[in-house]
């Protein structure tokens, strides 16, 4: 209870329905509490104030101090949970002032989150202008790591993860540099970790043509020029006829050009034009009964 007396005077009278405001003085209110008021008009004709006395009591309510926040972070899109506490009841809202009530509790789940969003925390809900406590949950991006396409090499390839991660690690080796040699046909995969502590990884198919050196039916391969410009030019040498099935590839296997050329018999020679490829590495390979090679050459 706030206990407080003031005095004055009411110097002329006041007209029926009339009213008339009287500034006496500060209270401390706070401390919160219920504020009573008495007042009574006084008449020397009339000693008793229990028949002129006008009472009133208000309760003073204390604004609780806004609430300590802990945010929470993750990486890429998906649930996340952030918190508060506070001397009283944790209300969620969408804004600094007004807004949305969101939520009520001290941990606010919020079910799937795609971007950065701040969230404000209010203690208690005693009166309008509260203020609130913003609480940031932050959606940090997933690191980009490409290893492109899958490949074909006629003997062995380097696959490149990037620059700029903290964490290298590649499977199934176990390697944890940024670039490795592959010189082996499988499937690779790296995991990369960035400097906000976030993981993705990404896996790619590897054929690498080891040790086939030669169609046994084919004496002889030439390919020239290479680099080529524009037409290339094949040349095979057979010592017996052979059918030999020729395929032109980019370095992710699709197949851009076939011809098929029977009864090879001694050196045979065929022209290309090649003026739709794209500057590159290509592969030709050449299939027969007996076997197959694989020939490596660049497109400039």
């Amino acid at each position: 209870m706030i206990t407080n007396t003031f005095t004055d005077t009411i110097q002329s009278a006041i007209p029926v329905g009339g009213s008339v405001t009287i500034i006496m003085g500060t209270i401390n209110t706070l401390g919160g509490g219920t504020l009573n008021i008495s007042a009574y008009t006084g008449y020397s004709a009339d000693l008793d104030n229990n028949n002129d006395t006008i009472n009133a009591s208000d309760d003073i309510i204390i604004v609780p101090n806004p609430p300590s926040g802990l945010g929470g972070q993750r990486c890429g899109p998906g649930p996340i949970v952030i918190s508060a506490v506070g001397s009283d009841t944790i209300y969620w809202f969408d804004a600094a002032s007004g807004g949305n009530l969101l939520f009520v509790g001290n941990t606010f789940s919020i079910p799937f989150l795609s971007v950065t969003t701040t969230y404000y925390a209010q203690t208690g809900n005693v009166c309008t202008g509260q203020t609130r406590t913003p609480v940031v949950a932050a959606i940090a991006d997933l690191p980009l790591v490409d290893l492109g396409p899958d490949v074909i090499a006629s003997d062995s390839t380097t696959l490149d993860a990037g620059a700029g991660f903290v964490l290298y690690a590649w499977g199934p080796n176990g390697q944890t540099t940024q670039t490795i040699t592959v010189t082996a046909t499988g499937q690779y995969f790296v995991t990369v970790q960035d400097a906000n502590g976030c993981f993705n990884s990404d896996t790619i198919e590897v054929t690498i043509n080891v040790g086939i050196n030669h169609v046994s039916a084919v004496d002889h391969v030439s390919i020239f020029p290479n680099p080529v410009h524009n037409k290339v030019s094949v040349e095979l040498s057979a010592s017996r006829s052979t059918n030999v099935n020729l395929e032109f590839m980019d370095a992710q296997g699709r197949i851009l050009k076939t011809d098929m050329l029977r009864n090879v018999n001694g050196i045979q020679q065929r022209s290309y034009d090649l003026t739709h490829f794209a500057k590159g590495v290509y592969f030709m390979r050449l299939s027969s009964e007996s076997g197959t090679s694989m020939h490596r050459f660049i497109v400039d």
